[in-house]
């Protein structure tokens, strides 16, 4: 993960009692600390990617609401 604008991220996910693995990519096409991340995400690089955008905000102290909205194929 190289969270900033531009960078890049890679995760694998390991699905069911035979571990199929999925292979998940983006990049961060916004990033403002702390509150702000707009990444993309996509399973087949020859398709379009999904667009996820994470709001965090601090409405009590102690405590984080996160905002997730997502958006795509």
């Amino acid at each position: 993960m190289d969270v900033r604008e531009g960078g890049q991220w890679r995760a694998t996910m390991l699905v069911g009692r035979r571990r199929r693995e999925i292979h998940w990519s983006g990049d961060y096409r916004d990033v403002v600390e702390p509150k702000l991340l707009v990444l993309t995400f996509c399973d087949n690089p020859d398709n379009d990617c999904e667009v996820m955008t994470v709001v965090l905000t601090e409405p009590e102290i102690g405590w984080t609401e996160m905002i997730v909205r997502q958006r795509g194929a």
